[in-house]
């Protein structure tokens, strides 16, 4: 803040080296060299000329690159605007499919493809991406689809496979989008994303929400981008409803959806006004999954929804909804429960379920999973009373080891809750989730009296002495996106772990009659 005398005089014009190596080293300075001999001496030091030579290289290098990505930047900047042109022209031609006017570039040599990997059951094909397929092909991204069998699967009918095929298969390189269809035995559908990481997009409300992004931002079938705050949110909030009242939810919940359903379309066309939309595509796929009787409105909105898939699905939806009837029919019942009592004089006295209650043991369980045709891999162990003892007996094992904890409200309702092993759990804040009041650790007694299992080998296995269905199953959801290894429970004992794979956990609480479970983000 003082103003100084200059106490050395400094040129006005300062001259830099441009290059640090320039300078010279310090093992060849002397008191009495200039500097432009200490400059003139650093020209001949080897070291220094190939540090300088390699710096030029490296600069060149990337001048070069610089120059090369502002030419591909160019070239796709002038590819993008031709190619909106030529959408929009065929999108003003194209019918069928209402108006999903196009801004989206065409498939280009250069372009990458969108690859789509996304595993799905038979039993329930995501039927909404056929009319996907279409709409992309409209908007100028052309579709390979293709479809293959996992080993979980031993077979799919020629007319499923043939609806999620492209005929003729035509080179994958000529296509935008790639649809990659792995028919496998999953609970619901679920979209690869990221396969180094595994990640996944499950269910197929949330796979319509990605693939609807890649579609042009004037199409009514991407929701996010041209409709409103409110509109977005009342979409989303009918795709969650959907698929968790008529995938997973009881009867009761199903009705009351195709109650809403048919209510809507008495009033308009499609479900959110006399458009199609993504909210239709995702209700007209799990209603044709499911099948049944429907009353008139509903009917003409299938037809009308059938038309835009442009595929005959009469022999596809009849063959899947007699198929989930017969696999209903012929669902093994639980084995009679009878047990023994040893009498004083040493004999054994059977006792029928009319004199006392009685409890299937581990055999029963696994002669159940074997009839069911779930399969399952057993870890034999020591018997174990905590998580912490529980780890150290099944380390290794690939897949999720859980903590069960067994549980009940302030009016006496009963809930099972299987979660990872390490996950923190706050029933405070579960009760709020899942609407309970006081929620609570049911007591040893009532765990034996309804489940047949002591404390420290709670399991959801249990239930299947539980033919009444007073315990609620909660999952945390986790849980069901697993996508390799197995979930492992005690198999109503604590001195073994039985692994079982998503699929064939759904299978036992829908055969055991505890079917869909809550799940829950803890």
């Amino acid at each position: 803040m003082y103003r100084c005398p200059k106490l050395v005089d400094v040129p006005v014009v300062v001259e830099l080296p441009s290059v640090m190596y320039k300078m010279a080293p310090f093992s060849l300075k002397s008191h009495d060299s200039s500097p432009a001999q200490l400059v003139q001496t650093s020209k001949g030091c080897p070291a220094a000329s190939a540090l300088e030579a390699r710096q030029e290289a490296v600069l060149k290098r990337l001048q070069n690159l610089k120059d090369q990505l502002d030419h591909l930047q160019s070239t796709r900047t002038t590819t993008a605007t031709a190619a909106a042109t030529t959408a929009a022209a065929a999108a003003a031609t194209a019918g069928g499919l209402g108006a999903a006017a196009c801004s989206s570039p065409l498939k280009t040599p250069s372009s990458p493809i969108q690859d789509l990997v996304i595993a799905a059951s038979p039993a329930s094909p995501p039927l909404s991406l056929l009319v996907l397929r279409r709409l992309l092909g409209q908007s100028g991204l052309p579709v390979h689809c293709s479809s293959r069998l996992h080993s979980s699967v031993p077979q799919v009918r020629p007319e499923l496979q043939a609806a999620f095929t492209e005929s003729p298969l035509e080179e994958r390189s000529k296509h935008s989008v790639a649809f990659s269809l792995q028919w496998s035995d999953v609970p619901s559908p679920s979209l690869m994303i990221n396969p180094l990481r595994q990640t996944r997009i499950a269910g197929e409300a949330n796979i319509l929400r990605y693939v609807t992004r890649l579609l042009p931002s004037t199409s009514p079938y991407n929701f996010e981008a041209t409709g409103t705050f409110t509109s977005i949110a009342e979409t989303d909030s009918l795709l969650d409803t959907l698929e968790g009242s008529l995938v997973w939810g009881g009867a009761k919940e199903r009705a009351a959806v195709m109650r809403e359903i048919g209510k809507r379309l008495s009033r308009s066309a499609f479900l959110c006004g006399g458009q199609c939309g993504v909210v239709d595509l995702l209700a007209w796929s799990l209603v044709r999954q499911r099948g049944g009787a429907v009353d008139q409105a509903i009917g003409n909105w299938l037809a009308r929804v059938d038309a835009l898939a442009g595929i005959d699905l009469t022999k596809i939806t009849t063959t899947t909804t007699t198929a989930t009837k017969q696999q209903q029919k012929s669902k093994p019942q639980p084995p009679a429960q009878t047990t023994t009592t040893t009498t004083k004089e040493g004999g054994e006295k059977k006792i029928s379920p009319q004199n006392e209650k009685t409890y299937l043991g581990r055999k029963d369980l696994e002669k159940y999973l074997k009839e069911l045709g779930v399969a399952f891999q057993i870890k034999e162990h020591q018997a174990v009373m905590t998580v912490e003892a529980l780890m150290g007996e099944v380390e290794g094992l690939p897949g999720i080891i859980t903590k069960n904890l067994f549980l009940r409200d302030k009016k006496k309702t009963l809930y099972i809750l299987s979660t990872r092993h390490d996950t923190e759990i706050d029933l405070k804040t579960l009760a709020k989730k899942i609407n309970a009041k006081d929620l609570r650790f049911a007591d040893g007694t009532t765990l034996y009296d309804t489940l047949g299992v002591r404390q420290g080998c709670v399991t959801p296995l249990a239930l299947i002495n539980d033919p009444g269905h007073t315990v609620k199953v909660l999952l945390e959801t986790p849980l069901m996106e697993l996508a390799t290894g197995h979930i492992y429970f005690h198999p109503l004992s604590n001195d073994a772990s039985l692994g079982l794979k998503p699929a064939g956990l759904q299978r036992f609480l829908e055969a055991t009659g505890h079917a869909p479970p809550t799940l829950v983000q803890l």
